[in-house]
């Protein structure tokens, strides 16, 4: 069954919100490491996205996610995207608990994500470290890539 698995292709080289929307021709897709099997096509069909490890609600990053998250969500649009709601999935991991717990407030409080819910990832790194931009001195913020994930359809 197709809807059992999800097929990752590099599409882009930057922030998604700096994509102007077009479509690159067949000639373009073939010279692109990591898509030559992509069809024009296929690229019209985006259903699925991932954000591995984003810290859209991170003090130091939020600022930086707010048109990505924006296009992605297609607030206030008239767009093909919005009018099939629900039919795409998002799927998002998080550093840690308090990271997931950030990040789901933000997406269900700010942006109106009301079906996410972050659970501990049985694949998480088993590497943990110190969170290079929690510049606070009190409980050190240790991190693990991919610890907690989630899914929404948006």
């Amino acid at each position: 069954d197709s809807n059992t698995f999800m097929d990752l292709r590099w599409i882009y080289r930057g922030l998604y919100h700096n994509m102007d929307g077009t479509i690159p021709t067949e000639n373009e897709i073939q010279r692109r490491g990591g898509i030559h099997t992509t069809t024009r096509n296929e690229l019209t069909q985006q259903c699925s996205y991932v954000l591995f490890n984003p810290g859209l609600a991170h003090p130091h990053l939020q600022e930086s996610w707010k048109p990505t998250l924006e296009k992605l969500l297609m607030i206030n649009s008239n767009s093909v995207q919005t009018k099939s709601k629900g039919k795409r999935m998002l799927l998002l991991t998080a550093h840690s608990e308090r990271d997931a717990k950030r990040d789901e407030w933000l997406l269900r409080n700010v942006y109106g994500l009301d079906n996410i819910t972050y659970h501990p990832n049985p694949y998480a790194s088993q590497i943990r470290y110190h969170d290079p931009l929690d510049t606070s001195q009190q409980q050190p913020h240790i991190i693990s890539p991919n610890q907690f994930v989630a899914k929404a359809l948006i």
